[in-house]
Formats: structure tokens, sequence, C-alpha cells
């Protein structure tokens, strides 16, 4: 499998000579295919800070981002259903009328998982976009 090259953004010079110093050892547990120091963030890479540094992470050629953004929006349309199909069930009058107290809760458990799933989702997706 391919492997993404890895940058260290602006990193202080302690970091920048610890960075050198374990550079193959960042390579081969990293399972990275470069090692840089760079002034930016490369375009298509996620970012996190660690110690003195920005690390950005490419992911340009490793995830196919159009299928990544199909994959959340079918599972957000899947949730959007369950979501409308529970709405259903609780705003009728008869069911919550004639349903037991427990069931009536476990829909609206299912109804907070599913709100939850989604927004984790569409959280993701607006991740993804921005790359």
């Amino acid at each position: 499998s391919a492997k993404p090259p890895l940058a260290f953004v602006g990193p202080d010079t302690v970091t920048a000579e610890r960075i050198a110093r374990h550079r193959d050892l960042i390579l081969t547990l990293g399972r990275v295919s470069e090692v840089a120091v760079a002034e930016a963030a490369p375009a298509g890479a996620v970012t996190f800070v660690s110690g003195g540094a920005t690390v950005a992470l490419s992911l340009t050629g490793i995830i196919d981002l159009a299928a990544e953004r199909a994959r959340l929006e079918k599972e957000i349309a899947a949730f959007d259903s369950d979501i409308g199909h529970v709405n259903k069930k609780l705003g009728n009058p008869n069911f919550v009328s004639r349903a037991a107290p427990e069931v009536v809760d476990e829909q609206r458990a299912k109804l907070a998982e599913a709100e939850e799933g989604k927004a984790r989702l569409q959280a993701a997706l607006k991740r993804l976009e921005s790359l």
C-alpha cells in the first residue's frame, strides 16, 4: 500500500533537531514515504499538533476523497431515514399513549443515538471537505 509523506510544519529548533536525529525511526514506525520540514502544510493533508510542531500527513492519493464523501453521504441519508421513522412514531399520539413506556423510551433513545451518529458523520464530512 502507498505510504503518505509526513511534514513537520514550523518546528522549533529542538524539535527540528529531534526530527533530523530520528528521521529513520519516524519513517519506519510512521509508515511514511518521507519526513520533511515545511513552512506550510501541503494541500490535502490532515494536521495535528505534536510537541513543538504541527504535523501534516498528506492523504492525496491515499484516500479516494470522492468515494469517502459518497460513503459518508450515504450513511447520513440512512440516519436521516431512521430519524424520520422514529419521529413519525413518536409524533403519533396513538403510539405514545398505547405503547408501553419502556418502548417509547427505547424509541427516544434510538432517536438520540441516530441524531448523534448523524452529527458525527456530518462533522467528518465537513473535515473531509476542508482537505
